[in-house]
């Protein structure tokens, strides 16, 4: 594991179980995906965090068959957390 720096917190360092090349590459492909309109869109159909974090994990295209050769689905939504909120 390796120590991923993420957030805007007094304390940014995290031990995610993803490879930091995996975590970098995913948030890269999710970035453009994640606007207040969209987020906006979710609220006001009553959808979930976790349902808007994975969407836009798969309208980014990103290919996640590698990430399940280590991770399972808890650890790549740990990840998504990361990336999205």
């Amino acid at each position: 594991m390796e120590i991923i720096e993420t957030g805007n917190g007094p304390t940014k360092y995290y031990r995610l179980k993803i490879k930091k090349e995996h975590y970098i590459t995913m948030a890269k492909a999710i970035d453009p995906h994640v606007t207040s309109e969209t987020r906006q869109v979710y609220r006001d159909k009553g959808l979930s965090k976790k349902r808007f974090r994975w969407d836009m994990l798969w309208k980014s295209g990103f290919d996640v068959s590698p990430l399940y050769d280590y991770l399972n689905d808890n650890h790549i939504d740990t990840a998504l957390k990361h990336i999205v909120e």
